[in-house]
């Protein structure tokens, strides 16, 4: 049976390796990473180092990003400004009789 041995975290992720135990000793099978659910996120690691290594960028990669949507959004809201209202619509301004002129009637 094959088994999951973390041997760091970083977030969600999880780095360490997957083993059997075969006439009773442990033998690794490879270095993989996890996330919180257990779901394989990456595997073919070729040491423990680098699967440790690819956790902690992902993990700082992903909590960056996270960071920049905040920011972001705080910004959008920061600029956001509240809509003029618009003009209440006027009725036709009624002018009297208009001159036009000498001799003109009306």
């Amino acid at each position: 049976m094959t088994k999951f041995k973390c041997e760091s975290k970083f977030g969600g992720f999880s780095a360490g390796y997957v083993y059997e135990i075969i006439d009773g000793e442990k033998v690794i099978k490879g270095y993989i990473v996890i996330d919180g659910s257990g779901k394989v996120v990456k595997k073919g690691f070729k040491s423990l180092g680098d699967a440790v290594q690819w956790a902690k960028a992902e993990y700082e990669a992903l909590r960056k990003s996270f960071e920049l949507a905040i920011q972001l959004e705080q910004l959008s809201q920061a600029l956001e400004v509240e809509p003029e209202p618009e003009p209440e619509p006027q009725s036709p301004v009624r002018k009297g009789p208009t001159r036009k002129g000498p001799g003109s009637r009306g």
